[in-house]
């Protein structure tokens, strides 16, 4: 997430963890509270979370991340929906961040094809698929 995270952060963070089951947190370096709760996983290629993902007051989010295998390659699709007073220069300041992310991730994904290591089981770790 280090690679990508500070194409999202609206605070200048440049890291976050996430915790890979349902229930689990998605944290900002250094915040005081929660960026989100992950309300759907599964480690083939779905993340959901909902929350206050640092918006302004009276604004809430919801960010689902899923990667389809095609005969090309891998889609990246990204949805992130807010509700709450949301003024329209700050939706395309968003809009533009989460493309700057989804094609930081896509590149790292092509260069680390094959090499990404184990996914933990998200049974032990308390989620569900």
């Amino acid at each position: 997430m280090g690679s990508w995270w500070s194409t999202v952060s609206r605070h200048g963070a440049v890291s976050a963890s996430l915790e890979p089951y349902v229930g689990g947190r998605v944290v900002e370096e250094n915040a005081s509270r929660p960026w989100g709760t992950i309300t759907g996983w599964c480690p083939a290629g779905h993340l959901e979370v909902r929350g206050r993902m640092d918006l302004p007051a009276g604004v809430s989010g919801l960010l689902e991340v899923e990667l389809e295998e095609t005969a090309d390659g891998t889609w990246l699709h990204v949805l992130h929906q807010v509700a709450g007073p949301w003024e329209t220069a700050r939706w395309v300041r968003s809009t533009d961040s989460w493309r700057t992310m989804a094609e930081q991730v896509a590149l790292l994904a092509e260069q680390s094809r094959g090499s990404l290591g184990l996914v933990p089981d998200v049974l032990q770790a308390g989620g569900h698929g």
